[in-house]
C-alpha cells in the first residue's frame, strides 16, 4: 500500500481528497485496490492518514501518511 501511494502521485492525489471529503467508503476502496486484503481500521484528519492493521487479541502495525 505504501509503495503505491508513494509510487503514484494520482492514487495518493485520490486518497487524500477522498479522506478530506469524509468519503471514508471510497478511501477503503482505494486502500483496497492497492492489494489490502484484510480488514483495517482507517483514520483520517486534515493532517494525514493513518492505517491500522490489527488482529485481535495479538498484535498489530499502523502506518502514518501525512499530506504535503
Amino acid at each position: 500500500m505504501a509503495n503505491k501511494i508513494a509510487g503514484s502521485r494520482d492514487f495518493s492525489k485520490r486518497i487524500m481528497e477522498a479522506a478530506q471529503a469524509s468519503k471514508t467508503e471510497t478511501v477503503r476502496n482505494l486502500i483496497a485496490s492497492s492489494g489490502i486484503r484484510k480488514d483495517v481500521k482507517i483514520i483520517y484528519d486534515p493532517d494525514g492518514i493513518t492505517v491500522v492493521f490489527a488482529d485481535p487479541g495479538c498484535c498489530g502495525v499502523s502506518i502514518t501518511l501525512r499530506w504535503r
